[in-house]
This record gives structure tokens, C-alpha cells and sequence, in this order.
């Protein structure tokens, strides 16, 4: 073999490893962006000391949207999410509570708080709900 055919023979063998590489990472890549394009969308269960509680969440890039219903409750939710928390506001007829959620695995964290007259959390109307994804 010349040395031109043997040097284009290596050159090729390190341009199509080079491209499977730039392949994989790609593959490895989208398949993360999917795990985390997925946020919080989902539903949501778990039982409380007044039943049981489903929260649907539907994210679209930061912003989430949904609602939280029980025995005697019902929310419509809208909150966005910064650095990993989603946090925003809990609306019933009845009036408007503040709320945070942080997933954990499968498990959401949701913390809903009265907010007084500046807008900050009262810690002591502070109700947690641990509900556990449903589905897939």
C-alpha cells in the first residue's frame, strides 16, 4: 500500500470514529434533554389527612400550569420554574395561596402558604403534600 492510500485509509478510520463519537454524544444527548424536558409535567398522587390528592402539572419551557383536586378542594395552579423549584400561585374560589414544589425522582414536594401584605410566605400556614408520580 503508498503511503497516500495508507494515509487516507487512517485518516478515514479516524474521521468515521470521530463521527460515532460526535454520533453517540448526540444520541446520549437528546435522550437527556428529554428526561429534563419533561420536568414537572405529570400527574400526581398521594393521600392526605383529608384523601386522597391529584395534582396534574403541564410544563411548557419555564412556565407550569395545572390544578390540584381533593375531597372538598380544588386549585387551578400557575407557577414557574427557576434554578430546579417551581413556585407560583394556587387559586380557589375562596381566594389565592403561594406555593412551591420541588421534584425529587418520582416524588413532588408541594408546599402551599398563606403570603401576608408584602407578598412574603407565612411559615406557619405552611401545608406539605408528598404525592408520588403516576404513569410513566
Amino acid at each position: 500500500m503508498s503511503n497516500a492510500r495508507q494515509t487516507n485509509a487512517t485518516v478515514g478510520r479516524g474521521a468515521r470514529a470521530s463521527l460515532i463519537a460526535l454520533a453517540t454524544i448526540v444520541l446520549m444527548t437528546s435522550a437527556f434533554g428529554w428526561v429534563r424536558a419533561q420536568g414537572f409535567t405529570g400527574s400526581y398522587a398521594g393521600d392526605v389527612a383529608i384523601g386522597p390528592i391529584v395534582v396534574e402539572l403541564w410544563q411548557d419551557g419555564a412556565r407550569v400550569q395545572g390544578t390540584l383536586r381533593g375531597s372538598g378542594v380544588a386549585f387551578d395552579l400557575d407557577g414557574e420554574v427557576a434554578a430546579g423549584a417551581l413556585s407560583g400561585w394556587a387559586v380557589t374560589a375562596e381566594g389565592t395561596v403561594g406555593f412551591e414544589a420541588y421534584l425529587h425522582g418520582e416524588t413532588l414536594g408541594l408546599y402551599l402558604f398563606d403570603v401576608d401584605a408584602r407578598g412574603e410566605p407565612v411559615v406557619e400556614s405552611v401545608v406539605e403534600l408528598l404525592l408520588t408520580r403516576r404513569g410513566g
